[in-house]
């Protein structure tokens, strides 16, 4: 899995990003990430609420639109840069 991260300029506090997953067969998933929610649980992690859409597929994915939601803690601390959720939603 991939991130490319980008910052809006519109003054509201959110990160959008694009997030690609790659098959092993190299089928590749792409969903455009909206950051709507952030809320700190310990010294070192956040819990973090997203939606997602997605924008573009190849191979096995070529055509699959889909959106949905997701609930990420990020881990700063005791297990360094971990990023561990669900994802929900639907594909078609």
């Amino acid at each position: 899995m991939s991130e490319l991260f980008y910052f809006p300029d519109t003054g509201v506090a959110f990160t959008i990003a694009d997030r690609t997953l790659t098959c092993p067969d190299g089928s590749t998933l792409v969903m455009h990430v909206l950051r709507v929610e952030k809320r700190k649980l310990t010294a070192t992690t956040v819990q973090i609420g997203e939606t997602w859409q997605v924008t573009r597929g190849t191979g096995r994915f070529e055509g699959l639109t889909g959106q949905g939601t997701i609930d990420e803690v990020f881990d700063g601390g005791v297990t360094p840069n971990t990023l561990a959720g669900a994802l929900t939603g639907h594909l078609g």
